[in-house]
C-alpha cells in the first residue's frame, strides 16, 4: 500500500493511500472517515467496470467511413430534390372551398410544384374536361355539383339527364364543376376527401 500525504482545504491534511483520501485535522488530530474507491457509488462503479472500450479506428478506416456517410447523406438530399422536381400537379381550384383549400396544402406539403387553376377565372374547355374526367375514372355527370342550387334549377339531378347536358351546363355555368380536380402523372382525382389526392402523388 502507498501513502502520500497532500493538503486539502483549510486546515487540514489529506493522505493519499491505495485505499482512497483520509482527511487530518491539522488543529486537533482527528481524523475523518474515509472515502475510498469501495464506498463510491454502486451504480457508478458498474457502469464504469461495464463500459465497453473505445472504438479506435485507423486513420484509412475513418476516411471510409467518413465517405460512406457522406455518400448516404446525399444520395437521400437527391433524391428529395428529385421527388421535389419532378411531381408535378395541376388543381382546378376553388378558393372559398374548405375541401379544396385542403387539397391544395397537402399537395404543398408534399413538396409538388403546383400549378393553381382557379378554374371560376379560366373555365376549362369541354375537351379538357373530358380528358380530365376519362383519366379520373368518372363521367361528367359523377363530376357534377350536384347539391348547388343551380344544378337543381337546370334539373340536372333528373335521371334522364345525359353526360353531354352535363358538360354543356358546366360550359356555361363553371360553378356546376365538383371541386378540387387535381391532376399529376400518375393520373386525375376527384379530391373529395381530400386525402385522395395522395394516390396521385
Amino acid at each position: 500500500m502507498f501513502e502520500r500525504t497532500v493538503r486539502h482545504g483549510r486546515g487540514h491534511l489529506g493522505r493519499r493511500t491505495s485505499h482512497g483520501l483520509q482527511t487530518i485535522s491539522e488543529r486537533d488530530g482527528s481524523e475523518s472517515t474515509w472515502h475510498g474507491p469501495d464506498q463510491c457509488l454502486p451504480e457508478r462503479r458498474l457502469a464504469a467496470e461495464n463500459r465497453a472500450p473505445p472504438l479506435i479506428l485507423t486513420p484509412l478506416e475513418s476516411r471510409v467511413n467518413r465517405f460512406a456517410f457522406c455518400s448516404r447523406l446525399g444520395k437521400n438530399r437527391t433524391t428529395e430534390r428529385r421527388t421535389r422536381i419532378f411531381v408535378k400537379a395541376t388543381i382546378y381550384h376553388n378558393p372559398a372551398c374548405g375541401t379544396s383549400r385542403k387539397t391544395l396544402e397537402i399537395l404543398r406539403e408534399s413538396g409538388a410544384d403546383v400549378w393553381v387553376r382557379e378554374y371560376l377565372k379560366q373555365p376549362p374547355e369541354r375537351g379538357e374536361l373530358e380528358r380530365l374526367y376519362e383519366r379520373a375514372g368518372i363521367t361528367a355527370r359523377g363530376g357534377l355539383r350536384a347539391k348547388e342550387p343551380l344544378a337543381a334549377e337546370l334539373g340536372l339531378n333528373r335521371d334522364d339527364v345525359t353526360n353531354d347536358m352535363v358538360l354543356d351546363a358546366m360550359l356555361a355555368h363553371p360553378i356546376l364543376i365538383e371541386r378540387p380536380l387535381v391532376e399529376t402523372a400518375k393520373g386525375v382525382r376527384l379530391c373529395r376527401p381530400q386525402d385522395k389526392v395522395r394516390e396521385i402523388l
